[in-house]
C-alpha cells in the first residue's frame, strides 16, 4: 500500500525499495517527489522487533501496551491494561499506525530495532 507523506512521522518504519527503512526527515524530499514508499504489514515478528514481548499465545505486551494478534486476519488490536481489565484502543494494520498511535498515547518512540538507515539516492 502507498502511503501518502500526511500519514507519517520520521522514525516510521515503511518499505523503501522492498526493504524495511526507518524514516528520517531527508526521506520527505524523495516521497514527495516520487512516491515510492510503502506500508509495512505487522506481524508477530515486527512486534517483536519494536519491543513487544509474546507473554501467551496472540498476545504481546510492551510498556502498558498489548496487542491481540488473533482477533482478526489483516489487522491486530492495540489494547490498554488498565486495573484488570483491557481497554481497545484501535485496530491497526500497519506498522507506522502502531508507531503512530503509541506516540499520540504515550509522547514516546516506538523503536524498530531492526530497519536499514540508508537514504535513496539523489539521481
Amino acid at each position: 500500500m502507498k502511503i501518502e507523506a500526511t500519514e507519517l512521522r520520521i522514525g516510521n518504519l515503511v518499505f523503501f525499495n522492498k526493504k524495511e527503512h526507518t524514516l528520517r526527515c531527508e526521506d520527505f524530499y524523495y516521497m514527495k517527489k516520487d512516491g515510492i514508499y510503502e506500508a509495512i504489514p505487522l506481524t508477530e515478528q515486527r512486534l517483536e522487533n519494536f519491543g513487544f514481548e509474546n507473554y501467551k499465545e496472540g498476545y504481546f505486551s510492551y510498556n502498558g501496551f498489548d496487542v491481540a494478534t488473533k482477533h482478526a486476519s489483516d489487522a491486530y488490536e492495540l489494547l490498554k491494561y488498565i486495573s484488570n481489565d483491557f481497554y481497545p484502543i484501535q485496530w491497526v494494520q500497519y506498522a507506522h499506525k502502531l508507531q503512530n498511535s503509541y506516540f499520540a498515547l504515550t509522547n514516546e518512540e516506538l523503536i524498530y530495532n531492526n530497519a536499514t538507515q540508508t537514504l535513496p539516492d539523489p539521481s
